[in-house]
């Protein structure tokens, strides 16, 4: 979950920026993982999305002749744990002059979910998705999906495992072009 600025009560109308520990048993990003699955996961995420980001890079070069300048943007793209206060909604890479959030499941389901808070995030950002389907089957999709849009189209669900809202988009609905 981004953090929302958020701030803690340590009573008597006293307020922390930061909690004075932190409880992994709280962090609901772990859902049912432990947290060394949770970790492991983190860093095998944010190495995949960095070979997302330089690949994208490529099939940008190959297409237009100019290889675009890639930056980290997000809260920390080094893979490490970040307790919950730490994370941010921020998109996770600047390429050229745009700011886009990587996004990619191994599956090709029939529809995908987005978290709305994300999205809404990302619409203040002025950031795209870059969203890879099928990642590491070699059959891998990309769609480049534009947040505000995707919020006006699809309807907010509950979704169960997050507990919180999402979208639920058809990937039938978007048009998916070869990651080569």
């Amino acid at each position: 979950m981004c953090n929302r600025a958020s701030s803690h009560e340590i009573g008597g109308g006293l307020r922390l920026a930061r909690p004075l520990h932190h409880s992994r048993q709280h962090d609901k990003r772990m859902d049912t993982r432990s947290f060394k699955q949770f970790r492991a996961d983190i860093r095998e995420g944010h190495e995949s999305e960095w070979r997302i980001i330089k690949k994208f890079a490529r099939i940008i070069e190959r297409e237009t002749g100019v290889r675009p300048m890639i930056h980290a943007n997000g809260s920390d793209m080094s893979g490490r744990y970040l307790r919950p206060e730490e994370a941010t909604c921020d998109a996770d890479f600047w390429v050229g002059t745009r700011l886009v959030e990587v996004k990619f499941d191994r599956t090709f389901n029939k529809h995908f979910h987005l978290k709305v808070h994300q999205l809404e995030a990302y619409v203040r950002q002025g950031a795209v998705i870059l969203f890879v389907r099928g990642y590491g089957s070699g059959r891998e999709l990309m769609a480049i999906l534009e947040p505000k849009k995707l919020l006006e189209a699809y309807p907010q669900v509950w979704h169960e495992k997050w507990q919180e809202m999402a979208v639920r988009v058809p990937a039938k609905d978007i048009h998916w072009t070869r990651f080569r």
